[in-house]
């Protein structure tokens, strides 16, 4: 099948949408006082009677009026103003539900990071040292080192301990509400 036919300008198969996009996005839409959607809206005319009166409305800018004369096909793009306060609105963060209720205090969190990073390090080290003394264990037969690898395994144990605990808070701390 050759596709460069289904693609050319005047192949009747091609369906015209109209859209309506605004800034702030997701603003309501009302075509002669009925709701149709929310922009960004793709949408084909129901029927032929013009003209259209367009309403875009939302809560915390001014309503904006558009009248469209005939079976157009309509690209617009419309720019809302703020309502008096001059205040403009974040429409990212206001309709975005995974922020945070509260901020987040940043002492504990900056304690338990160098807490976790501190136990972490601290278990490596302790536990490489371990090897090395099992290593002088296996090799020269050195009860000391066997002693002295214990005592490291165990330090090594509790550092790992202390790190999976800071990081369970750490992760609290961050990410809890």
């Amino acid at each position: 099948m050759n596709f460069q036919l289904l693609l050319a300008g005047n192949d009747s198969l091609e369906i015209k949408y109209n859209l309506i996009n605004s800034f702030p996005q997701n603003v309501e839409i009302y075509i002669d006082g009925t709701y149709i959607g929310n922009t960004p809206f793709y949408f084909m005319w129901g029927d032929t009677l013009f003209p259209k009166n367009i309403l875009i409305r939302h809560k915390r800018y001014h309503d904006y009026h558009d009248t469209v004369y005939s079976n157009e096909r309509i690209n617009r793009y419309y720019f809302l103003k703020p309502r008096s306060d001059g205040i403009i609105y974040n429409p990212v963060k206001e309709y975005n539900p995974d922020y945070f209720s509260s901020p987040r205090n940043v002492l504990p969190i900056a304690l338990t990071s160098v807490v976790t990073a501190s136990s972490a390090v601290s278990a490596y080290y302790f536990k490489s040292l371990a090897i090395s003394n099992r290593d002088a264990y296996d090799y020269h037969g050195d009860m000391e080192a066997l002693s002295r690898k214990r005592k490291y395994d165990i330090i090594s144990g509790v550092s790992l301990f202390v790190f999976q605990t800071s990081f369970a808070v750490l992760l609290y701390l961050l990410f809890g509400d």
